[in-house]
């Protein structure tokens, strides 16, 4: 048992190391700051109840050890404990293990890679009021990481439920959670890594057993006294996925779909991968990683031995999706390299030679390079042309791969083992993705909005404006007749279109060709600076499932003023375009007519969703123009 713990360590050790590689600084934030937080309840620290009895501490976790002088300096410079406070004088810390969980200290990790960590309590010892305090704390400390630049989530887990896989309260903590249930578990034994006290017994027991082998292998370790369970985390017998719950998570993961298209295109094909049998249960790859840390005399003749540094979660399974596509002639193989390729390096900045070194390298030893990969990694920043055919190809694959798993289970939805309201929760965001409304301005069916970015965008006004990638002249556009991105007779509505998808943002400049028009480019990116302030990128996993459950809801108003500036002789010829954001991540644009008609709806707006400037959530905006000043008075009269 010995030294199977020890190859666990050090392959544990060697999963940091690797995240210490790829950021030193987001690191040593995650594994020395955070499990300090949550060991100490203390009112100069992030994350303080005032509450004696709120739990906290960590098994066995030697502060000392992780607080080093430059750390608390910068980011706990308040904190200072006296001799007798060095050490916690708690006999039962709350949380028996801190463990990370996905795709930190994998090839997969960017500087853009969210840390969701998996905390192991025991409702039994803290209680229910033990757990909401904890889960306060927790949100605390995630509300302070944000202000520090890293974006983090706690799963607060209890164990005696988990290892019965029971995950009906473990998963409330997450939106949408019971989509979320042995498919977390498998990612929890494929990716994490133990930051702070116990580590998972999990390591311990060989591959392939079936559950009566499992108990005794356990039993017979503990009555020979070569493991003492009160060290470990034991979260019980796992080895199979029950096909109910492949429906929830094809929801869940179409979801995900609407802000990070390439990642959930790795998951729906892991989804295949695991329903790509005929049986009622399918056994799960993480058996493979512990083969390879914990089990290697078991590994096949056809399996290559890796020293602990080398086995990569992501790269493991990443090989496994691959070969499946391979062996069953699936034509989306080819996308599958290419969105593992983006993924991995779509957090890599440019300028990072190094870093895409070392990646082609590991790619490449694993067989997973697409074949066009060094023109992929060449035009990384590709054309919007490029980029919108790959979102479609995307969009296309996950409908595609949607429909081949329902088909897989037929029947799955009157059996999902996803809760009625979750259904409802996944079913409201797709809708407000992907359906038309009046007046509603529509996503892209791209890549993720959040790489879309153009560096440089310009526009040309020919009867309508038209948006060009790129900075061009007007001469240029006659000439060489680029392709738009779009064109609008409505300025307003081209901007938010263009904002909301992500495709104009801060850092983008904008340019205007020549025009005899009033509008000027000052005005331009006046307008659009406007936009960009009162309705930030939408990220619709961070939706929170209490706001989809209730009604549409304005929470957020614009109106945008005689944008054209045509001279106004009397009240009823003012224009004005109200913009709107609802609770359920949609956009609307209604043009109105007259001050009469523009006043009505900026009162519906007050009375019916308490959207006024007095509550700070309505802003006026009005190019400059001669009447700026007294349409300004008119509006707010």
């Amino acid at each position: 048992m010995t030294d199977r713990a020890k190859r666990y360590q050090f392959y544990n050790r060697s999963r940091k190391v690797r995240a210490v590689s790829l950021d030193p600084a987001k690191a040593a934030f995650l594994f020395k700051i955070i499990p300090c937080l949550l060991h100490y309840n203390k009112p100069n620290l992030p994350g303080y109840i005032d509450e004696i009895d709120c739990p906290h501490g960590i098994f066995r976790f030697l502060p000392e050890n992780y607080l080093e002088p430059r750390l608390q300096k910068q980011y706990l410079p308040n904190f200072s404990e006296s001799a007798d406070q060095s050490k916690l004088k708690q006999s039962a810390p709350a949380i028996h293990s801190l463990m990370t969980l996905g795709s930190i200290g994998t090839i997969a990790q960017t500087s853009r890679s969210d840390c969701d960590y998996w905390v192991s309590i025991r409702l039994a010892e803290i209680r229910e009021a033990g757990r909401d305090m904890l889960a306060a704390k927790c949100r605390k400390i995630e509300n302070w990481a944000v202000h520090r630049g890293h974006k983090i989530h706690f799963f607060l887990m209890d164990t005696d439920q988990v290892r019965d896989n029971l995950f009906t309260d473990a998963t409330d903590s997450h939106d949408a959670g019971s989509a979320l249930q042995l498919l977390l578990k498998d990612e929890l034994f494929r990716t994490h890594i133990l930051v702070a006290g116990k580590m998972l017994l999990w390591w311990l027991i060989p591959p392939n057993l079936n559950e009566n082998q499992y108990h005794q292998y356990v039993e017979k370790l503990v009555h020979k006294k070569r493991l003492n369970l009160a060290n470990y985390v034991d979260l019980g017998y796992f080895d199979t996925i029950p096909t109910k719950e492949i429906f929830g998570a094809c929801l869940w993961q179409r979801n995900k779909a609407l802000d990070s298209p390439f990642k959930s295109v790795l998951k729906f094909a892991y989804l295949e991968l695991l329903m790509g049998q005929t049986d009622e249960f399918f056994p799960f790859i993480s058996d493979t990683i512990k083969r390879l840390v914990t089990f290697p005399e078991q590994l096949a003749a056809s399996e290559d031995p890796l020293a602990p540094p080398m086995i990569d979660p992501y790269l493991l399974l990443a090989q496994e999706i691959v070969n499946f596509f391979h062996a069953s002639k699936m034509a989306e193989e080819k996308l599958i390299r290419k969105c593992l390729f983006f993924k991995t390096i779509e957090g890599v900045r440019a300028h990072e030679d190094n870093v895409h070194v070392a990646i082609l390298g590991l790619m490449a030893r694993w067989n997973l390079l697409p074949e066009d990969h060094h023109l992929l990694l060449k035009d990384h920043c590709r054309s919007f042309t490029d980029k919108l055919a790959m979102g479609n190809e995307v969009h296309n694959f996950l409908l595609a791969s949607y429909n081949r798993l329902r088909q897989i289970s037929p029947g799955v939805e009157g059996n999902q083992a996803i809760s009625q309201r979750d259904l409802s929760v996944l079913g409201k965001k797709l809708f407000s993705y992907y359906q038309d409304k009046p007046h509603k301005i529509n996503y892209l069916q791209s890549i993720s909005r959040f790489n879309m970015e153009e560096e440089s965008l310009t526009l040309h006004l020919k009867g309508e404006f038209f948006v060009y990638a790129g900075k061009w002249t007007r001469d240029g556009i006659i000439d060489q007749k680029p392709e738009p991105i779009a064109h609008d007779r409505n300025l307003a509505h081209l901007l938010c279109w263009l904002i909301i998808n992500g495709i104009l943002q801060k850092e983008s400049r904008l340019y205007l060709t020549t025009s005899s028009s009033p509008i000027t480019i000052n005005d331009i990116r006046e307008m659009a600076a406007v936009i960009l302030r009162n309705f930030p990128l939408v990220s619709f996993n961070k939706i929170k499932a209490t706001e989809m459950v209730k009604p549409e809801k304005t929470v957020k108003a614009l109106i945008i003023v005689n944008w054209e500036k045509n001279p106004i002789y009397n009240e009823e010829e003012l224009s004005a375009d109200i913009i709107t954001a609802n609770n359920h991540g949609e956009y609307f644009l209604k043009p109105h007519k007259g001050l009469t008609a523009t006043k009505k709806s900026m009162g519906k707006l007050m009375i019916r969703h308490f959207v006024s400037r007095w509550n700070k959530n309505l802003e006026i905006f009005i190019p400059s123009q001669p009447r700026r000043h007294s349409l300004m008075q008119l509006l707010q009269g």
